[in-house]
């Protein structure tokens, strides 16, 4: 007997192979592009199987999430469009028998290439001298060139092992640090404290849990090697945002670069060398369509249908 999957995302979003996947799963319900909050919980109150995408509710997502399982009495089945479950009460859903898939990461090798792109920005000073041109004011700073700089990175996952790849034909010496004992073709595993010490470029790529919370602080940008270049695509919570403020301010850190949906009362407001892009890292086109395709996969595969 066909399921009934509500999918918390609008048809508009994916691709007509997607869509002839879902079809065959079971009984289908997409959001409406103007739906409220609602209309998805009387969407999902009947359902057998939510299909949830964190990313499009920001910060209201486990909120939403919640409240929806609440009112949603059937649900057996929760299909998260993430590599992490972090916005589910796991507990809450183990207790009610509810099965939780997430999908694996579709968007490596857009960080990676990403990160790139950020290191060569800074090194030829391109945001900075581009910002202060739009003001009629035309800078000189020459940058540098990558090659014999040292890149390091903090935290070692999917996407630091590809950007170790696509690094090293500029010439950079990588240096890597990660709590676990790990080895990793083309970079040098160091301390923590070396890795701050001798880096020309900072990237930081460890998961944005409690765990790392302001995990970058005063103690460790003191270690860093003077007008380093830290890039932290990660999460605003991994670094202390009033020391980076100063460091900043300092010059002893050349550049930061983050990402925000907007910044508002932080430290980090109207200083140059503080350079704030939408969360784009993640998003290209092939990724969004490789995290669909994936998503898409583990709805039908819960719903029990083969989409091979």
């Amino acid at each position: 007997m066909l399921k009934n999957i509500s999918i918390f995302c609008p048809e508009s979003e994916f691709t007509s192979e997607q869509l002839q996947k879902l079809s065959f799963a079971g009984k289908v319900s997409l959001e409406k592009r103007s739906s409220s909050f609602k209309d998805l919980v009387n969407l999902a109150k009947d359902t057998e199987i939510i299909a949830f995408d964190p990313i499009r509710f920001g910060n209201s997502a486990s909120r939403i999430l919640s409240e929806t399982l609440e009112a949603s009495p059937s649900v057996k089945g929760l299909a998260l469009n993430s590599t992490t479950a972090s916005c589910v009460d796991l507990a809450y859903c183990q207790e009610r028998g509810i099965k939780v898939t997430t999908i694996l990461d579709s968007a490596v090798k857009a960080q990676a290439e990403y990160a790139i792109f950020l290191m060569l920005g800074c090194a030829r000073n391109v945001f900075i001298n581009g910002w202060q041109a739009q003001k009629r004011n035309y800078p000189t700073d020459l940058g540098f060139e990558l090659s014999g700089k040292t890149l390091g990175i903090i935290g070692v996952n999917a996407s630091s092992e590809e950007l170790i790849k696509l690094a090293k034909p500029f010439g950079l010496r990588i240096f890597i640090w990660d709590e676990t004992t790990i080895r990793v073709e083309g970079a040098y595993r160091k301390s923590l404290q070396e890795v701050l010490h001798n880096s020309d470029f900072l990237v930081i790529n460890l998961p944005d849990t409690q765990i790392y919370k302001k995990f970058l602080n005063k103690q460790k940008i003191a270690m860093m090697k003077e007008e380093v270049v830290v890039i932290n695509l990660s999460g605003r919570n991994l670094v202390d945002e009033k020391v980076m403020a100063e460091a900043l301010t300092e010059k002893q850190i050349s550049q930061y670069t983050f990402e925000t949906d907007r910044l508002t009362v932080s430290p980090l407001q109207n200083i140059d060398n503080a350079l704030a892009f939408k969360p784009i890292s993640r998003k290209t086109k092939e990724s969004t369509v490789k995290s669909k395709t994936l998503w898409v996969t583990n709805i039908a595969n819960m719903a029990g249908v083969s989409t091979s």
